[in-house]
């Protein structure tokens, strides 16, 4: 949990904001540059809310 807690930070430093805020509406397909990022990013997300249920 810490390390995904810390890993989102990270990347929420790196782009200056959430991942909402910062890709939107966007699927994963639709991103450019960002496309590792994002992936990566949206994977955290969604174990830390699996870990935080647990």
């Amino acid at each position: 949990m810490t390390y995904l807690e810390q890993s989102i930070k990270e990347l929420e430093k790196k782009y200056g904001a959430t991942f909402e805020e910062t890709f939107g509406d966007k699927t994963i397909r639709e991103l450019t540059e960002e496309d590792t990022d994002a992936s990566v990013w949206l994977s955290y997300k969604v174990r830390l809310e699996s870990v935080k249920k647990s």
